[in-house]
């Protein structure tokens, strides 16, 4: 839980902190889900709008 503050501001990644705990990153985001913690540090709308952009490139091509 304490690594979970950290990823939040940015400071370390999920990828890392599964390195420090010495768990697959999968079976971190298990864990978040299981505490009611999000994965993602995004608002919907934010989000919303990241997929609207990658629909707009994927368009292009």
């Amino acid at each position: 839980m304490l690594l979970y503050g950290l990823i939040q501001t940015g400071i370390l990644s999920h990828g890392r902190a599964a390195e420090i705990l010495g768990v697959k990153k999968w079976d971190l985001i298990e864990f978040y889900n299981s505490k009611g913690l999000s994965y993602l540090n995004q608002s919907k709308d934010e989000l919303l709008s990241e997929i609207a952009a990658y629909d707009r490139v994927k368009a292009k091509k």
